[in-house]
């Protein structure tokens, strides 16, 4: 944008601003900052802005991976080596089921569409720019999950359980003609500002029917299900984040008789070092969930 064009548009902003009535300006100026608010705090985005209230485990992932690395001794006071990759790194969810993990990605797909979060373009480019993020898992199951989990919420339709109380999700007006439409074959949501997500199973081609496309986002739901995990992380998958450069998250329950358990273990332990770029988060699991009732909880633990 020239500086004229930038003088122009910021005048033009001040000058509608400048003729509205003091409670209009009240409410434009509250649209502001939450739409602000919204792209720096993926928690308030998810709880105020999508109405999808989040457990301890879905705020830990979150908000760890949607911070930059450099900025993780300030804002956690828990620093971690920034080895000049990916700006949210590489992370990895080792937990247990029914802890929220699908929702959790959904929630982020939304969050990296809505901001096209990777995409340095000034306002009036943004807006008009194609972007993409991609949700696969070996399974067409898993995939068809947080497909409907994105509609759900953009639907207002996500059911919540609070203290076995259930309600419809309420979103915000800057969410509310956010999705724009859908092709379940192609595993396509499309989103009113061009973004589009994808959320395809891998299946025995190990997605190579999308290989040459760049994703500002990329998650693996149930990795460790993969029959060939080392050989798509390279050349199949990391290859697909160059041009935005943020974010990998792979996620799986770990299991001993999932076909890649042992080189997702390893991986694992890396994230658990803090090594190579990868970061993970382990050790909580179904008692986290708080939105899974106490009863229902206690008896599939005892199973």
């Amino acid at each position: 944008m020239s500086a004229n064009q930038h003088s122009f548009d910021y005048v033009a902003k001040e000058f509608l601003i400048s003729t509205l009535d003091n409670d209009a300006k009240e409410r434009f100026l509250e649209l502001v900052e939450t739409e602000r608010r919204g792209r720096d705090d993926i928690i308030f985005f998810s709880e105020e802005m999508l109405g999808v209230p989040l457990n301890d485990y879905q705020k830990k992932w979150l908000s760890r991976t949607t911070t930059p690395r450099a900025l993780w001794g300030e804002r956690f006071d828990d620093p971690i080596e920034d080895i000049g990759g990916y700006i949210f790194g590489s992370n990895i969810s080792a937990i247990g089921n029914q802890s929220g993990k699908t929702v959790g990605i959904a929630v982020k797909h939304i969050w990296f569409n809505k901001y096209k979060i990777g995409m340095e373009l000034d306002e009036h480019l943004i807006n008009t720019a194609h972007y993409s993020t991609l949700n696969i898992s070996p399974h067409s199951r898993q995939t068809r999950a947080c497909f409907q989990h994105v509609k759900d919420i953009l639907n207002k339709q996500f059911i919540i359980d609070e203290d076995g109380k259930k309600r419809l999700n309420r979103l915000h007006p800057l969410m509310q003609e956010f999705l724009a439409g859908e092709n379940a074959n192609l595993g396509e949501i499309r989103f009113v500002n061009k973004s589009i997500m994808y959320s395809v199973p891998t299946g025995q081609d190990q997605a190579s029917s999308l290989a040459g496309a760049q994703f500002g986002y990329i998650s693996y739901d149930e990795c460790s299900q993969s029959l060939h995990l080392k050989e798509e992380l390279g050349a199949k998958i990391l290859s697909r984040l160059i041009k935005y450069g943020c974010c990998l998250d792979l996620i799986a329950t770990p299991e001993v008789d999932s076909p890649s358990h042992q080189y997702y273990l390893h991986i694992v332990r890396l994230g658990t070092r803090r090594v190579e770029g990868w970061w993970a988060l382990t050790g909580m699991g179904m008692d986290d969930n708080k939105f899974i009732p106490k009863e229902q909880r206690d008896r599939a633990k005892a199973s």
